[in-house]
């Protein structure tokens, strides 16, 4: 546990290098994270994409709302 919270969580060199060292299993994953990370244009899709999802989530709330806040209205 304590193992992949280091990893989830250490940007150190030195941690990284020691938690390889004990748990080489990890390395896989780091050479992984690394690519993602050199990837800048993936990266900013990714982004992209999710801030389109939660513009449009955001949207279809405000609108439930104000329709709530017109039955109430309309209620009283």
């Amino acid at each position: 546990m304590d193992a992949w919270l280091t990893f989830l969580s250490v940007d150190d060199v030195e941690w990284i290098a020691r938690l390889i060292q004990q748990y080489p299993e990890f390395i896989p994953l780091y050479k992984d994270v690394y690519t993602l990370c050199m990837n800048t244009e993936n990266i900013m899709g990714i982004f992209s994409e999710e801030l389109k999802i939660l513009d449009k989530n955001t949207t279809l709330l405000m609108i439930d709302e104000m329709q709530g806040k017109k039955l109430m209205h309309k209620k009283t």
